[in-house]
């Protein structure tokens, strides 16, 4: 049996496309050509999923544009040729040779030189920012365990996971037998984990290593009907099918016996104890079964890696439409159309696309030429947006009636309010994502905001801001096709999506580094344990330490609230500063569900009489803070400036148009990680939404995002508090709106949020 065991072992692992690698950026530095590596033998007799023999140069993220920036710090890829693999039952990898052609020089721990300002439409040289986001935080990005506190406070938490996680080591002496078919796996798991009957089969079979314990649910702060025993996550089905490879073709036969029979059918008790006993003998092997249980914290992610240890993601790339600060410089913005149409016509065999709103004509043009050139393109775009816009409408005409071309309008539970993109995911030398903060329409990403049509536009008319994030890389790519498939191909509504986890995904390693960064993602509904905001979100602020800043455009979540509070006492605590800057959008930081209000010491009142805010009789952080602190803390809440509202723009004609802009954002940097890239707000809402959420502590990308925080930080005067005093003698001069109103087209609620804030008794007092 055991002779047995081993050569499925070995079949198994001799079908995983090993040569895969990335798309990957020219390779020089600074003008300088880096030598290719040489070209690794193949042994005979190997199928070509294993020939390791392409050419490979060094790839270097094309964010180093310049030789200072590179050694400031150097980052290069692993080259793509690996040692002939080991004809052995170990089936050991060799890792690949780094270049050492492409490094100028050893790496000073967050050293930052200065380079020339990149051209308008260059991608940003990042870390500029991180000598000041490193302020609290070591070089390693470890958390304080001071500051590792449980929620409540009353007592210290297990250590962090965020920047600690590692893999479970195999036993001494036993050769670790993995899979590394990432494709293979996501599709067993979509194809199982989708059906409610596998889902309460497998929660039955794997009872105890679900179970949430107390001391899981208080450190998770799991709401009390949250049940004892979980759903498998998809990270903990991903966990198992990495090391049981045998058992791949052994679930294509449960998912068909099973699915064959119903509960009530004779056959069906007996197959699953069968199964059921196949499935715990799986857990036995050492180390498999912790591994399984720690997977139950959504922080502790599924590793997506290359068995020769190259990166799963390279070239990341940040580009914002408004002005970025970095090192006191002033980088101008980028044209975020142009960014999606460029990567559009990158693709050359799929294109997987699935947005909240679509308008964009000449976009769908691009999708249309790659469907006529014989890329399989699906476009998912939000029914009831569809339903609603005419714009829209025209966008589903243009795309429809091409036969490479599907179009599918989601109905969604809640919104389907994804902005996300991936080319070629089956593809390992050219798959790429991309995702966005803004939707596909020209008040997001068309770089001339509402007003395309007029020749000498103000300047007040510019798109939302917004920004966009894209990565190369099969593991990725895989990852973000597996989540689109659900929705676009399976149809997937509310409920019937998965419990998901979280997959954990490693960029190149800078040398000198104890780790290489990573980035993290997850996608909702049932994003980490079903709650990103409690899960996720609420995690890096209390186990993260350093300064906050958020930029956001509709914030309404209780647990983002309270997690800032608690941050203030452990930071006020441990002799600390509490640094914490945001950015709200005009309209939504002064609606009544707002964080940002609430965060100030302000609350919104209506009734058949009254329309005021008023001061709360108790603010939570000036009890924290203290009055003088929170008199500071107060000022650095900030609305959007001027450009990001409601203007009217009068033209030749003499007719007046409507223009607005929005702060588009939903970002949030703690010490050295951020979430970026993302749709996802950080609202009640977004847990039903179809959305992305991207959270990292790559450098390059955390950087990035810390200058584009900057640049609108310094244009934004106006604080929620100065909005709200302005707001209410607006109203006591008989006016009915002013210039934060928002249009139309953005109108966004919480009613959830609104409830909660309404639990209060009475009117409030001024």
């Amino acid at each position: 049996m055991g002779a047995l065991r081993l050569a499925l072992a070995v079949l198994t692992t001799l079908s995983v496309p090993v040569s895969a690698q990335h798309r990957t950026a020219p390779a020089s530095v600074g003008g300088t050509a880096a030598p290719a590596a040489p070209v690794a033998p193949v042994p005979a007799g190997l199928p070509a999923q294993l020939r390791l023999g392409a050419p490979a140069p060094v790839a270097v993220s094309p964010i180093l544009t310049t030789p200072a920036s590179v050694r400031a710090l150097p980052v290069a890829t692993l080259g793509r040729n690996a040692a002939p693999l080991a004809a052995s039952a170990s089936l050991t990898l060799a890792p690949s040779a780094v270049s050492k052609a492409a490094l100028a020089g050893p790496a000073p721990e967050w050293t930052v030189q200065r380079t020339p300002a990149p051209a308008p439409g260059e991608p940003i040289d990042t870390r500029a920012t991180l000598r000041n986001l490193a302020t609290d935080v070591s070089g390693t990005g470890a958390a304080d365990p001071a500051l590792d506190k449980g929620f409540d406070g009353t007592g210290p938490a297990p250590k962090s996971d965020i920047t600690t996680d590692k893999p479970a080591e195999p036993p001494p002496g036993r050769p670790a037998v993995k899979s590394f078919d990432q494709a293979r796996m996501l599709d067993l798991t979509r194809r199982l984990l989708t059906r409610p009957a596998v889902r309460k089969f497998l929660r039955q079979t794997f009872r105890e290593e679900l179970t949430i314990t107390p001391e899981m649910r208080k450190r998770y702060r799991l709401p009390k009907d949250f049940g004892e025993i979980k759903e498998i996550s998809e990270s903990q089905f991903m966990h198992v099918l990495q090391h049981t490879p045998r058992m791949h073709d052994r679930l294509d036969e449960f998912l068909s016996q099973i699915s064959a029979l119903s509960e009530d059918s004779p056959g069906y008790e007996e197959a699953s104890k069968a199964w059921a006993a196949e499935f715990r003998e799986i857990l036995k092997e050492e180390g498999l079964r912790e591994r399984f249980k720690i997977l139950n914290d959504p922080l502790r992610a599924y590793r997506l890696e290359w068995p020769d240890g190259r990166p799963g993601y390279t070239a990341a790339q940040v580009f914002v439409n408004h002005k970025s600060i970095q090192n006191g410089r002033s980088i101008p913005p980028s044209d975020l159309k142009k960014v999606v149409m460029d990567f559009i016509d990158g693709a050359r065999r799929e294109l997987l696309l699935n947005v909240f709103d679509f308008d964009l004509l000449d976009v769908a043009d691009r999708l249309v030429a790659r469907a006529e050139a014989g890329v399989r393109v699906t476009v998912g775009i939000d029914k009831n947006t569809a339903a609603r816009r005419p714009e829209v409408q025209r966008v589903v005409e243009r795309l429809q009636g091409h036969p490479n071309l599907t179009v599918v309008l989601v109905d969604s539970v809640a919104l389907n309010h994804q902005k996300l993109i991936v080319s070629d995911p089956d593809d390992p030398e050219h798959a790429r994502a991309l995702f966005s903060s803004g939707n596909l329409t020209q008040s997001c990403i068309g770089p001339e905001g509402d007003l395309p049509d007029v020749a000498d536009r103000p300047d007040y008319s510019v798109p939302n801001a917004n920004h966009i994030v894209t990565l190369d890389g099969y593991m990725v790519a895989q990852v973000v096709a597996h989540n689109l498939r659900k929705t676009l191909e399976m149809g997937l509504r509310g409920d019937e999506y998965p419990l998901g986890g979280a997959f954990k995904i490693f960029g190149p390693k800078p040398e000198g580094a104890a780790e290489a960064p990573f980035i993290l993602l997850t996608f909702s509904p049932k994003g980490g344990l079903g709650d990103i905001n409690r899960d996720i979100t609420r995690r890096v602020l209390l186990e993260s330490p350093g300064p906050i800043r958020l930029m956001q455009f509709a914030a309404s979540s209780a647990e983002l609230e309270a997690a800032i509070a608690q941050r203030a006492k452990q930071d006020l605590a441990t002799g600390k500063a509490f640094d914490f800057k945001a950015i709200g959008d005009g309209s939504m930081a002064v609606r009544d569900w707002s964080t940002l209000l609430w965060l100030s010491g302000w609350e919104f009142f209506q009734d058949e009489t009254t329309k005021r805010y008023y001061r709360l009789k108790s603010a939570l952080l000036k009890r924290i803070l203290g009055a003088e602190r929170f008199e500071a803390f107060q000022k650095a809440i900030r609305v959007a400036p001027k450009p990001y509202r409601v203007q009217h723009f009068t033209g030749p004609d003499g007719q007046s148009r409507e223009v607005s802009a929005k702060l588009h954002h939903k970002v949030m940097i703690s010490g050295l990680l951020a979430v970026l890239g993302t749709s996802f707000n950080f609202s009640e809402n977004a847990n039903k939404n179809q959305e992305q959420f991207l959270l990292t502590n790559d450098p390059l990308l955390v950087g990035a995002i810390s200058a584009a925080f900057d640049g609108m930080y310094e244009l934004s005067t106006t604080s929620v508090s100065e909005a709200v005093e302005r707001r209410n003698e607006f109203w006591q001069g008989g006016g009915d709106k002013d210039d934060l109103t928002v249009g139309d087209q953005y109108k966004h609620d919480d009613e959830q949020a609104k409830r909660r804030r309404r639990k209060r008794r009475g009117k409030p007092q001024a």
